[in-house]
C-alpha cells in the first residue's frame, strides 16, 4: 500500500505541475485538496484492503495535485524580500513534526487506539 502510494504520487507530480501551468495553480490546488479529502474519508470507511489500496491511490493523485501548486502559490503570494531564504527547506522542516504527532495517540492509548481505529 505504501509503495503504491509513493510510486503513483511521484509519477503524477510532473504532470500535475504542467496541468497547473495550463489550467491555473489555484484551481488545481483546490481540486487536489478536494480529491485528497474525499479519498481520505473513503480510506477511513473502506470495508476491505482492496478498496483501501484503491482509495490510497486516489489520495496519491490528490497529493500530487497539491504539492507542486502549494509552493508555487506561496512564492507568488509573497514578494521576494518577505520570503524565507530557502522555501524548500522551510517546507521540508514543516513536514517533520507530522509523524511525531501521529505517534502520540498510539503511545498514550496503546492497544485501545489500534483496536478501535486500526484495521480489522
Amino acid at each position: 500500500m505504501l509503495n503504491g502510494y509513493t510510486a503513483l504520487f511521484a509519477t503524477c507530480l510532473a504532470p500535475a505541475g504542467r496541468l497547473a501551468d495550463r489550467y491555473g495553480r489555484r484551481r488545481l490546488f483546490l481540486a487536489g485538496v478536494a480529491v485528497f479529502t474525499v479519498a481520505s474519508a473513503a480510506c477511513a470507511a473502506a470495508p476491505s484492503i482492496g478498496l483501501l489500496v484503491a482509495f490510497r491511490a486516489v489520495q496519491a493523485i490528490g497529493a500530487a495535485l497539491v504539492m507542486p501548486t502549494s509552493l508555487a502559490l506561496l512564492l507568488t503570494a509573497f514578494p521576494p524580500h518577505r520570503r524565507p531564504a530557502d522555501p524548500i527547506l522551510v517546507a521540508g522542516l514543516s513536514l517533520a513534526p507530522g509523524p511525531l504527532v501521529a505517534v502520540v495517540p498510539v503511545s498514550v492509548l496503546g492497544g485501545r487506539f489500534v483496536h478501535r481505529f486500526g484495521p480489522g
